[in-house]
């Protein structure tokens, strides 16, 4: 006759198999490995938008002349211009001048290096409405002009920039932008940008900065100078004074997509815009 005790102990065992075999098999489940691969480290994924999407921003601040110590009020407003279009991945760049320091903000934005404050956003659209985005900084002193410039951008839709200037803002409108880059290139294959910033006024311009948004899809590889911020899709340089007449160029190497289309890659110079289109072809 079988010893009872022993029978019960085996049973036992077969139980705790079943459900340590049960476990594993659930762990192996799509929506278990779906949930580890989201909450654990990975490549950006490009959202294709809905329709044509048309970003838009705009900037204000509320005191036009403050003095050292007092306290600006900076609002970013950005939307989709298209009804019933839609974009995704929205990222709305602030860069502060080097003349205030940055208090708080609403919503909470992600500060880097150099006065830069991002913001993000799952969307925008398929409404027309505006979202509103408020920077508080604290004036410094030394600074006779500060002038402040955003950036939004969204997957697959063309980035759209605003300026505001106060106190005396030297003429940034002065300060020239060219960027070259290729007509066509092939799919995987290296796309080359040269952006060049040139001072023809008959003064010093201060503080200058270069930020450039890569377009999606779009790969950074290196770049000449090294980019003081990279967090894809801007890079962006400080490169501190330009002497009347003096020059400044940048040389941004990239990869194509590995799909067919048109990209567009925009570059800000401390307010001066240029945008450049690469055809990417099989």
């Amino acid at each position: 006759m079988s010893n009872p005790k022993r029978s019960k102990l085996w049973i036992l065992l077969i139980v705790v198999l079943l459900v340590g075999a049960i476990g594993g098999l659930t762990w192996l489940m799509p929506a278990n490995r779906l949930k580890a691969a989201v909450e654990g480290p990975g490549p950006l994924a490009f959202i294709s938008p809905v329709g044509d999407p048309q970003l838009s921003l705009s900037k204000r601040v509320d005191n036009v002349a403050p003095v050292p110590g007092s306290q600006l009020n900076y609002t970013l407003s950005y939307s989709n211009t298209n009804p019933g279009a839609q974009a995704f991945a929205v990222r709305l760049y602030d860069f502060l001048p080097a003349g205030v320091q940055y208090v708080s903000s609403n919503p909470p934005a992600t500060p880097f290096p150099n006065g830069m404050l991002l913001f993000t956003a799952p969307s925008v659209g398929p409404g027309t409405e505006n979202h509103n985005v408020t920077v508080q900084v604290q004036v410094l002193a030394g600074y006779a002009q500060l002038t402040n410039h955003a950036l939004v951008s969204a997957d697959g839709a063309t980035p759209a920039t605003a300026s505001v200037a106060t106190a005396v803002s030297h003429p940034w409108g002065e300060l020239l932008l060219d960027k070259a880059g290729p007509s066509a290139a092939l799919v995987n294959s290296p796309i080359v940008y040269v952006v060049t910033c040139k001072n023809p006024s008959a003064v010093v311009l201060t503080d200058v900065s270069v930020a450039d948004v890569l377009p999606a899809g779009v790969s950074f590889v290196s770049a000449s100078p090294a980019p003081d911020v990279a967090t894809a899709p801007l890079l962006r340089w400080s490169l501190g004074n330009l002497d009347p007449g003096a020059s400044r160029s940048i040389v941004v190497t990239t990869t194509a997509p590995s799909v067919l289309g048109t990209v567009i890659n925009t570059a800000l110079a401390d307010g001066a815009v240029e945008s450049g289109a690469a055809l990417i072809y099989r």
